[in-house]
């Protein structure tokens, strides 16, 4: 009984003829046995369309149904054995491969390790073993192969780790699983057929688009005379090779296929909203069940798992089989960033992300650790232990430190756990064995670090696929790291880096597929799961040249002319040609039934250019779907439902309906719209009173009772209060808020250069060291006597630094930056003597410190003429003195303020908005001690001299604005007992700065176009 063909133009007339023909003969027999015919399938979705026919002919059900899944083949012949795994046979070629390379004389080109990834000649093996080839049948056609003497050592390496390969195999009772379909042609070459299909006499085939690896079984069948085999396929020119199978071929005459249409799309998001929105709109409309429609992906790598989040998200139910690599799996990304951690030397950032991950439950508060890293690099565990132990001897125990929340009892505890942490990572850092790495990594797994089991048993919004997604993966990694302990391991120790590396590189080698647990959804498959389906609605997505067709890869250790030789001499080899023949055969295959609908996409997310596959018919490529907008008018999904709704009341169309999915979203996103308006818009042209530039609800007011009570108890009339502090607030109240109040910083890691506010530091320090040296005789000049007591004070400074605990970058860059603070700093005296000589000034204190025992009392009234106070402590740079004699009320000297600044120094203007205060507060606190006061000025320490840094931003005692700034800073408590934070900086304060907090925070970045924020 040969093998007959039987072929039609179309999928549906194709299935339909087989499906009728095999229950015509099938009958009523209920079974198990006596069924007069068996058919062999290729999918799932073909097996549940038979039954779906089988019931509506009435048939009740089979006791041992007479059909069979193509994977299921081998235990219907029995064929037993145990399967070599994934990692053995990786292995075990790789060690075969390069030992018998060595006896040939060639180098083995693959350099793997056997276990990460396969080697070369394993996908060359894993189109033999299908089909039987032995190696004295690979040998001779080898033979004819290259003429040169590499190419005959290559040969001969190919052939030798072939057949050293199965010799492995059998001394270790071991079974490629890859040469099932051998071994079930070789049962049917013995005559097992017929028991194989409960004494049935004919078998049916359906699903085949090619015969790939399953010629050597089909040529068995065709062989055998126990059966009447029939094969179902597509009359396509690409069938040319099954067709070599038989002289006998029947072909059915079907209805006519209606052309496919084809929709452009700009990009990913738009394909898929495209298909999602056609999709229910099908579903809606109730022409077709859910299951009647497929959406089809070339590959299930990232194409179907896509498709599957847009139906859901429009609302409709489908099936997918979910592929993900195991490092993409959440619960192996955290397994990976411990040791990743380890290998880094648990840097910040790797000590971190495990701190802070989801999967681990460590209970040690990230803020110390965040705060440790602002202030230096900190490299090692025994390092942080140490830092977070005298941090905790630091805090004082009555209250936070600074306001981080850094509480001693709290930090106490953190020592504590941070120790038990210590006693599961330090084991990670030792070099050990591969096979030691091996049982760690399972220690860790099975035993759950820090409660990872668990943690991955917990769903979060409800999202159980992801609890699944997480624990086959855990299962997985198990299964791969517990065979991969059974093979044979190098004793060579292993760092930790090189274990992270294999790690990872095992676990992108290897993916998970989890099926959604509905069945009967619409039906989101990879192409070669859909093949000859025939489904009502078809939808082929991301039809691109390169895509669908897919590519064919490179021919390995065989180029692709040696590869077309060999499969004219009858040797199961594909080659370019075969593997384009054979996409085209599955594009027929997937789009041959049903109304086809294709998509393809025009550009990448970079904006390049794409093009359709040359299988896709013609068409309009002016239909594509618009690039800038969305089609809002007939929302798929919430997300649209409700950005619609938001158009139609931007519109003002009260006459249309507002439907939209969430009532209390839109609801928000009103009042946000409100609140927006009543921000910063981006127009300088607004008068200043515009709500944008003032407290209100909308724009930092806060108006809680129990807030205001909190604000009026903590900024009383005792409250301490230093000059910096009121300037941030009158430069933008929001800022204070944020950094003074709420305690909000952002965390930083601590640089490797050395700071600005580290040369800052230190050049006060050196001028504080060197002027109290000089003090009492001040050089005209910097002559010898200057540059002495400059190179005593700089070694004295630089020492103390280095000692010191505090963070100046790198050790290297440190050095360097040490030089350049010195010279400038040299530079300024240089400058600064000369010009104190020129004046008849002379330094009279230095680094002045005030209001350590209740603060320096301040009285006036504020901006509203109210009697107001403030207590203010803090260091005065430098009093310089000018004229004969004492300071004081007795004397004729006058004191004048000097403030250094690293950069930029205020100007005289910048007392008129509050943007400056400090000097003007600094004399006050003078003259309430009993000084003469002149003036206050600043001067840069970077700048150099010159007419415009000898007293920038200079003040007089008593003039308008010195007044003026006073009643600023009185001002200040009050407003922040009334709540008022507003977003704006003060107008001489500048446009917003980089390190400070950003629309995304702030929600805005006002500034005041005139006058300031203290006018009525």
């Amino acid at each position: 009984m040969p093998l007959k063909l039987i072929r039609a133009t179309d999928t549906r007339t194709l299935w339909d003829t087989c499906a009728d023909r095999f229950l015509d003969e099938v009958g009523d027999n209920p079974g198990p046995s006596g069924f007069a015919a068996h058919l062999w399938l290729t999918h799932r979705n073909q097996r549940d369309l038979l039954l779906e026919r089988a019931a509506a002919r009435g048939v009740k059900g089979w006791l041992g149904p007479p059909i069979t899944d193509f994977r299921d083949l081998h235990r219907r012949f029995d064929i037993r054995g145990k399967a070599v795994g994934l990692l053995t046979r990786r292995r075990l070629i790789s060690r075969v491969a390069m030992r018998v390379g060595r006896q040939v004389g060639l180098t083995d080109p693959s350099h793997t390790d056997g276990v990460a990834r396969g080697h070369m000649l394993d996908a060359l093996f894993g189109e033999l073993l299908p089909e039987g080839v032995d190696a004295a049948r690979l040998k001779g056609a080898l033979a004819s192969v290259g003429d040169d003497a590499f190419a005959r050592r290559r040969n001969e390496w190919i052939v030798g780790a072939y057949s050293t390969y199965l010799a492995e195999l059998r001394q270790r009772e071991l079974f490629d699983m890859r040469s099932s379909w051998a071994a079930i042609a070789a049962r049917v070459d013995e005559g097992a057929l017929v028991e194989a299909l409960g004494g049935a006499t004919r078998l049916y085939l359906y699903g085949l688009y090619m015969t790939r690896s399953r010629r050597r079984l089909l040529t068995s069948l065709a062989a055998q005379g126990d059966v009447d085999v029939q094969l179902f396929v597509l009359a396509e020119p690409e069938t040319e090779e099954l067709c070599e199978l038989s002289d006998e071929v029947e072909d059915i005459t079907g209805g006519a296929v209606p052309p496919a249409g084809v929709q452009p799309a700009p990009d990913t998001q738009r394909e898929l909203a495209w298909i999602a929105r056609e999709v229910k709109s099908l579903l809606v409309r109730g022409d077709v069940c859910p299951h009647q429609i497929a959406v089809i992906a070339r590959s299930g790598h990232e194409d179907t798992g896509r498709a599957y989040h847009a139906l859901r998200s429009a609302g409709v139910p489908c099936t997918a089989v979910i592929r993900s690599r195991l490092t993409e799996i959440g619960a192996l990304k955290a397994l990976l960033l411990v040791f990743r951690g380890a290998a880094s030397g648990w840097s910040y950032r790797a000590l971190r992300a495990v701190l802070d991950n989801a999967y681990f439950e460590t209970d040690i508060d990230l803020r110390p650790i965040d705060h440790i890293a602002t202030q230096r690099r900190v490299v090692g565990l025994d390092a942080w232990q140490r830092r977070l132990s005298e941090l905790a001897e630091k805090v004082q125990p009555e209250r936070s430190t600074r306001g981080k929340g850094l509480a001693r009892e709290r930090l106490r505890k953190d020592v504590e756990r941070f120790a038990a942490l210590r006693a599961v990572l330090d084991p990670l850092s030792a070099p050990r064995a591969e096979g030691a790495w091996i049982e760690l990594t399972l220690t860790l797994l099975r035993h759950g670090l820090f409660e990872l089991r668990r943690r991955v048993c917990e769903p979060v919004a409800g999202r159980w696929d992801v609890v699944r997604l997480d624990q086959r993966g855990l299962v997985q990694t198990e299964s791969l790291l517990c065979e991969w302990a059974t093979l044979d391991h190098s004793d060579a120790p292993l760092g930790v880096d090189q274990w992270y590396a294999l790690l990872q590189r095992l676990l992108e080698a290897n993916e998970l597929s989890i099926t959604t647990p509905m069945h009967k959804g619409v039906q989101v498959l990879e192409a070669h799961d859909a093949a000859l389906t025939p489904f009502r609605q078809v939808f082929v997505m991301h039809a691109n040249d390169g895509t669908f067709p897919q590519r064919a890869s490179a021919g390995g250790v065989l180029s692709n002319e040696e590869r077309m030789q060999l499969r004219q001499q009858g040797l199961p080899l594909a080659h370019r040609e075969l593997a384009l023949r054979r996409e085209r055969a599955l594009w027929r295959a997937v789009t041959g039934a049903g109304d086809v609908r294709i998509t393809y996409r025009s550009a990448d997310p970079t904006g390049t250019p794409l093009m359709p596959s040359l299988m896709v018919p013609p068409h309009d490529p002016g239909s594509e779907l618009p690039r800038t907008r969305d089609p809002w008018d007939d929302p798929v999904t919430a997300a649209q439902a409700n950005r619609l709704a938001a158009h139609r009341l931007f519109d003002a169309r009260t006459e249309d309906s507002i439907a939209p999915a969430s009532q209390d979203l839109v609801r928000h996103a009103v009042l946000v719209a409100v609140a927006e308006s009543h921000r910063d818009t981006g127009h300088e042209s607004l008068h200043s009173a515009h709500p944008a530039y003032r407290p209100n609800p909308w724009n930092g007011e806060l108006r809680d009772p129990r807030v205001l009570a909190w604000l009026a108890s903590r900024f009383n009339e005792e409250t301490m209060w230093s000059a910096s502090a009121l300037e941030t607030y009158t430069k933008n109240p929001f800022v204070f808020l944020v950094k003074r109040i709420l305690r909000l910083d952002e965390v930083v890691e601590a640089e490797e250069e050395t700071t600005p506010l580290v040369f800052g530091a230190v050049a006060h320090d050196l001028l504080e060291r060197f002027y109290s040296l000089l003090k009492d005789d001040v050089p005209l000049g910097f002559d010898r006597r200057a540059a002495a007591a400059f190179t005593e004070a700089a070694a004295e400074v630089i020492v103390d630094r280095e000692i010191s605990d505090e963070w100046t970058g790198a050790p290297l860059l440190w050095r360097q930056e040490c030089d350049a603070i010195l010279v400038r700093v040299r530079d300024y005296l240089a400058w600064e003597l000369g010009h104190l000589a020129e004046k008849g000034e002379r330094p009279f204190l230095i680094e002045y410190k005030f209001g350590d025992h209740g603060g320096v009392l301040i009285e006036g009234v504020d901006v509203e003429d109210r009697p107001a106070c403030l207590r203010l402590r803090g260091r005065i740079d430098r009093v310089d003195l000018t004229g004969a004699g004492p300071p004081g009320p007795d004397g004729s000297a006058t004191s004048n303020v000097l403030d250094y600044k690293s950069g930029k120094t205020p100007s005289a203007n910048d007392y008129v908005d509050g943007t400056a205060l400090q000097a003007p507060l600094y004399m006050q606190v003078l003259e309430n001690a009993g000084h003469h006061v002149g003036i206050g000025f600043y001067r840069s320490l970077k700048k150099g001299g010159g007419k415009y840094t000898q007293y920038a931003g200079k003040i007089r005692r008593h003039e308008a604005k010195y007044d003026a700034a006073l009643q600023f800073a009185l001002s200040v408590p009050g407003r922040i007992r009334a709540g008022m934070f507003e977003p704006v900086r003060s107008l001489r304060a500048g446009r917003w700065p980089a390190y400070e907090p950003d629309r995304g925070i702030a929600r805005s970045a006002a500034q005041l176009p005139a006058g300031s924020r203290f006018d009525a």
